[in-house]
Order: structure tokens, then C-alpha cells, then sequence
């Protein structure tokens, strides 16, 4: 009974050390050497909801706060967690409504932001980031068709692949020539191929986008303007093909005679019938109809 007359005094005292939930929001003026997590200490006494405050003002530099700069203190309701929706309400600051050190009270320093907590930190790169991609066009294909219309088109290319790189091993040498080991090498080399392409556009997206400002009109504009302007030339449409098809290679030459288990130079005349010539010879056709070789 003595230890726990002991334990609950020791809680009681804790308890009441530490601050007081708040029930409403309140402006704060920024001491010199205060960061984010030694407010958040204080207000909330848990400093590691320092993000919280971070989202009432996303203007602040959590890494620089500046002496004298007002900031919001959100409120932080009994039982409440950070990030929690229920508690994102409107809110805008009046002069006066803000905690200072010196008790003095500056004209217009207040901040006006009317949705905080709208941005979650940490993620509010990739929603401006989703903001300047949602709209945009791929050759005049949204996002979401442009990745349909790839894999549809390698799906079907792996296919005809398959047909061909299985006569060519007929051709080129019979034993253990089987259309499962052709479909096995095929698709390996069309996974990995339109993998990187997409792990590719991804980085693009990343370096050009991320933790950028949303563009204000962005809707319907083209996602890589400068690129997709050279792709629609001859010059840049065939440096295109020629990249995919080199990479196409590579990967076909490291799968092919693995998984026939044959050595390299039957892997490389089997390449060169199934895929080299064929691809060639598509590629001058196209180039004819389209006019780009005439």
C-alpha cells in the first residue's frame, strides 16, 4: 500500500508539471534560440509534436527561426494527436492574441492563415509535387493513359518477341528448344526494359517537380515540354528508338543465353536474327510511312 501511495504521488506530480492542454490557438512571438521542438515542449509537453506547429505555418523555416517572429500555436484538444483532421479548423490570428516574452503587443505582426494544418509536413513536397503533375500530358495522353498505353504496347511486343526468338532458336540450334524458355527470356528482358523506362520518367518527375511550388496553371500542359518537343522531330524519334533498342539488346543478350543455356555466341546469333534484324527492319517501315525516311 506504501508503494503505491508512493507511485501515485510521483504520477500526481508529473501531471501536474506538465502544461495544460490548450483549448484554443494562440500567437506566439519567437525568442532568440527557440526552435520549433523546444516550443512544442513547452506548449504541448511533448516536443516531438513540433511538426504540428510547423503546419499552422508553413511559411517558417523550421531550421531558422527568426528572434521576434510571430507564429501560431495550434490548439490541442484533450486526447488529441497530431495530424488528426478533426482538429484542422480556420483560424486567423488577431493583434494582441499572442504570447510574448515582454508582454508587448506590436502593430501588424499578426499572420493570417485561414487553414492551418492544410499541408502535412514531410508530405507537403509531394502534394505540391501531385499538384504540378495532376493535369499534365504525356504526347497528349494524361499520366495515368500514357503508363496504360506503354505497358499495353510492351505487352504486346513481348508477345511477337516470343514467336520470333523461338523459330530463331529452331533455326539456329535444336537442342532444348522449348516456348516456355523463349516466353521465360522474353519477358524478363520486357519486364526489366519497361521498368527502367518508367524508373527513368520517375527520376525526371522528381527532379523537375518535387518541393516545388504548384504551378498555378498547370492543367493540360505538357509534363516534359522540352523533351516531348524534340521526341516529335525525326531526329529525336529515332535517337529514341535506337536508346530503347540498345537497352533492349543489352538486356536480351544477358537473359537469352542463360536461359537457353547456350554460350554467348549463339546468344548473339540468336539475338541478331530474333531481335536486331526484325526490330530493323520494323523500324525503316515506319520510318517510310511516317515520312521520316524517305
Amino acid at each position: 500500500m506504501r508503494h503505491a501511495t508512493i507511485l501515485f504521488s510521483l504520477l500526481f506530480a508529473l501531471g501536474c508539471d506538465a502544461p495544460a492542454a490548450e483549448t484554443q490557438g494562440k500567437n506566439y512571438r519567437v525568442k532568440h534560440g527557440e526552435s520549433l521542438f523546444a516550443i512544442a515542449e513547452r506548449t504541448y509537453g511533448n516536443g516531438l509534436e513540433w511538426p504540428r506547429i510547423w503546419e499552422a505555418n508553413p511559411w517558417v523555416d523550421p531550421d531558422r527561426l527568426r528572434a521576434g517572429e510571430v507564429i501560431y500555436l495550434p490548439a490541442r484538444e484533450k486526447n488529441d494527436a497530431w495530424g488528426d483532421p478533426a482538429n484542422r479548423v480556420a483560424y486567423a490570428p488577431r493583434p494582441g492574441d499572442f504570447e510574448s516574452p515582454d508582454g508587448e503587443d506590436p502593430d501588424n505582426t499578426s499572420r493570417v492563415h485561414m487553414n492551418p494544418g492544410s499541408a502535412t509536413p514531410g508530405l507537403g513536397v509531394f502534394r505540391d509535387l501531385a499538384n504540378n503533375v495532376s493535369g499534365k500530358t504525356v504526347l497528349g495522353l494524361t499520366l495515368e493513359k500514357a503508363a496504360l498505353v506503354l505497358f499495353i504496347v510492351f505487352m504486346l511486343h513481348a508477345l511477337v518477341e516470343v514467336v520470333l526468338v523461338w523459330l530463331a532458336a529452331n533455326i539456329t540450334f535444336v537442342k532444348d528448344v522449348s516456348f516456355k524458355k523463349s516466353m521465360k527470356a522474353i519477358f524478363m528482358t520486357e519486364m526489366l526494359t519497361f521498368t527502367t523506362l518508367v524508373a527513368l520518367a520517375v527520376v525526371g518527375i522528381l527532379l523537375l517537380y518535387l518541393g516545388t511550388d504548384p504551378a498555378p496553371h498547370a492543367s493540360g500542359a505538357q509534363l516534359f515540354p522540352t523533351l516531348e518537343g524534340y521526341l516529335r522531330s525525326p531526329t529525336g524519334m529515332a535517337l529514341a528508338c535506337f536508346a530503347i533498342l540498345g537497352l533492349y539488346i543489352i538486356l536480351s543478350l544477358r537473359f537469352l543465353p542463360q536461359v537457353f543455356g547456350v554460350p554467348m555466341s549463339q546468344g548473339i546469333t540468336l539475338m541478331t536474327l530474333a531481335i536486331l534484324i526484325p526490330h530493323l527492319v520494323g523500324l525503316y517501315l515506319v520510318g517510310q510511312r511516317t515520312g521520316i525516311i524517305q
